[in-house]
């Protein structure tokens, strides 16, 4: 059975039978490609090394991060303003701001804690390996066997260990930073394989799993077969034996005999050296034979492009690419980052609040900003004129052409 919570002016309790099952794979071998020891028995270990194991997935997410928290900027009272951004700048709020951004990808979930006050203020995410959250009323240790839901109690580190230098640490709700990407898309295993909903958040890894290990794979098998045979592998028709044979003067046996001990003195030949003998044929073999391998590589960096929010274009390929279809799928893109710029704003201001409370200043005195990603790009040209025939002020003009206003430029620190 599962618990329900209902939101609902009722005193009713809810409950329906319930046999649901998260996603799982059955590849879950801890080798994969180059690499030996994935953990794909911690989800948030796995998400983890997955993100860091190929530039297309590394780099896909960190592109995220920094488009999102482009322009970034703060609103509010000035002297609190100021405070903030003087702080800012010595404590690395924007790193700190897009690491929320890349977690959020990775995991789904933000959770962090925080350190420090002012110019030392630090934003510390949990390691999510060791971090669990408890809904009301759910002890640490306890496994009920219905899914946790909402609303959430605790929050814990090292849940259940009972190694003697390790210390089970409970962190109330309102002592973190806690944001979720769609948390009620699917019911989740937490890592001591408890079914959740409404928790955790939705990380984009999940579904792209399977196309990571095969691009990583791929990657794997054309590295060891171009350090293998080099240039391609070759066949190796040794004619003074098939003429032997067929006349006769050779039984087949001992040709297959002497055929083996030549492949056997041979087999270990590198790349591009040279085979002098008589009565040897040598042909290369097509490497790629009926499989397209570069085709089928760059079908899975396109969906592992596409999955963590980027295009071919923004990955590098714009091959027979035209300007105009390349703006759509951009000014697309673009829309849909400003959507998941809102919840990083969310977070962002979760974390302003943390560093103005540590100054001295209340809460929400100052709020974090970022740029609209979708505004369109003018031409100095089509500004100025527009400022000329008084479509538009100075402030205005500078702020469409990308320079702050003569109002934030006085104000600077």
């Amino acid at each position: 059975m599962t618990s329900l919570n209902a939101a609902l002016d009722s005193t009713k309790s809810f409950s329906i039978a319930a046999a649901i099952e998260p996603l799982s794979s059955s590849d879950t071998s801890p080798k994969v490609g180059p690499y030996l020891n994935f953990d794909t028995s911690n989800p948030a270990t796995y998400r983890e090394q997955l993100a860091a194991c190929n530039t297309y997935v590394s780099t896909s997410i960190n592109k995220y991060a920094r488009t999102l928290t482009k322009g970034m900027r703060f609103e509010g009272s000035t002297k609190a303003k100021k405070a903030v951004e003087s702080a800012a700048k010595k404590n690395n709020l924007k790193g700190q701001i897009q690491t929320s951004a890349r977690y959020s990808v990775v995991h789904g979930h933000y959770i962090a804690t925080t350190i420090g006050k002012g110019d030392t203020f630090q934003a510390v995410p949990l390691l999510m390996a060791a971090t669990t959250i408890l809904p009301e009323d759910i002890e640490p240790g306890s496994t009920p066997q219905y899914i946790l839901e909402p609303p959430i109690g605790k929050f814990c580190v090292n849940e259940g260990n009972k190694s003697a230098n390790v210390k089970e640490v409970l962190l109330e709700p309102e002592d973190v930073i806690y944001c979720a990407l769609n948390p009620y898309d699917s019911i989740q295993d937490d890592i001591l394989q408890r079914k959740t909903r409404g928790l955790y958040g939705q990380s984009p890894l999940d579904p792209l799993k399977p196309a990571i290990r095969a691009l990583l794979d791929v990657n794997e098998g054309q590295r060891i077969f171009y350090k293998k045979y080099g240039n391609g592998r070759y066949l190796y028709n040794i004619r003074a034996l098939e003429k032997a044979v067929t006349d006769g003067d050779m039984d087949p046996t001992d040709a297959q005999a002497a055929l083996d001990v030549w492949m056997e003195k041979n087999k270990n030949l590198s790349a591009n050296e040279d085979l002098v003998c008589y009565g040897l044929d040598v042909s290369s073999i097509d490497a790629n034979g009926t499989l397209d391998v570069m085709a089928f590589k760059s079908a899975l960096e396109t969906e592992i492009a596409i999955g963590l929010y980027q295009s071919p274009l923004t990955m590098g390929s714009s091959f027979q690419t035209t300007y105009a279809s390349s703006y759509m799928v951009e000014e697309d893109r673009m829309v849909f980052l400003e959507g998941e710029q809102s919840i990083l704003e969310s977070t962002g201001n979760q974390i302003v609040n943390k560093l103005l409370l540590s100054m001295g200043y209340r809460e929400d005195s100052v709020t974090v900003k970022f740029d609209e990603l979708s505004k369109p790009k003018f031409t100095s040209q089509e500004i100025l004129e527009w400022r000329n025939t008084g479509l538009l002020d100075d402030d205005q003009a500078l702020l469409w052409g990308g320079f702050p206003t003569k109002d934030v430029a006085d104000n600077a620190p």
